[in-house]
């Protein structure tokens, strides 16, 4: 079983508050991580029944030029430990 997902994009480093607010507005929707603050490297971390949710959001704030958004990794799925053992 699936548990959860992980999105890494690139956003201005500028912006990595601004997006960290906005998913703590969405009721924590998801894990904001930062990977690398100069660069704008940032690791979304969500369950992953959520996955479309987190890419209307995104795709919401890059129609209405609020933040640039470059997607690097898209959704790695994380296992639960029973899976890791089959």
């Amino acid at each position: 079983m699936k548990i959860s997902s992980t999105l890494i994009i690139k956003i201005p480093s500028s912006e990595i508050a601004f997006l960290n607010f906005v998913f703590e507005g969405y009721d924590h929707l998801a894990n904001l991580t930062v990977l690398n603050a100069k660069e704008g490297l940032v690791k979304l971390s969500f369950y992953f029944t959520e996955k479309n949710l987190i890419e209307e959001v995104l795709e919401d704030l890059t129609q209405n030029n609020q933040i640039a958004i470059t997607i690097i990794q898209k959704n790695q799925e994380i296992l639960t430990f029973s899976e890791m053992q089959d």
